[in-house]
């Protein structure tokens, strides 16, 4: 059972992400939205902090769905969230103007984002073919996918200057 500490930071960090991601929606819409990001590091640390919380709420909700203590719909309402959150945090690496030190570090991360997209769209369709057949080679795909987010976002560690 998790604890009232426990949760309260969890929906503290989750409402702060989504306060962030209105506040991106919200900006008005001009031919492109370009960050200044002068701490290419700390932005990186800032994205993969996002990323490895989304993460985590993710494999969270996906073990209650495998469980029971949530509905397909629900699991699927709550993936969609988490990948335009991923969305947003793509945009914000697209869009930082990395200088040519940190490009590789950054590529690589932007691989690992998409790549979990890729991984929220294989659990929601697990999510929708429970106990059917075809699931334990769903599993499998989701596997890799888990472990190639891993190693891409090892990658981008050690492409940093």
């Amino acid at each position: 059972m998790a604890s009232k500490k426990g949760v309260a930071v969890t929906a503290a960090l989750l409402g702060g992400i989504l306060a962030a991601s209105f506040a991106v929606w919200a900006l008005p819409q001009g031919p492109a939205i370009t960050i200044e990001v002068s701490d290419f590091e700390g932005h990186i640390d800032g994205v993969e902090g996002i990323h490895r919380v989304l993460s985590e709420e993710l494999d969270s909700s996906f073990l209650d769905l495998q469980e029971g203590r949530i509905t397909a719909e629900e699991y699927r309402a709550r993936a969609e969230a988490t990948s335009t959150q991923i969305n947003e945090q793509i945009v914000g690496l697209v869009g930082s103007g990395a200088d040519e030190a940190w490009q590789a570090s950054y590529a690589a991360y932007l691989e690992a984002l998409r790549t979990q997209n890729t991984l929220i769209r294989e659990t929601m369709a697990a999510a929708e073919t429970a106990g059917q057949r075809g699931a334990e080679e769903s599993a499998k795909r989701i596997d890799q996918l888990r472990e190639r987010v891993g190693e891409l976002v090892a990658a981008s560690e050690q492409a940093r200057p």
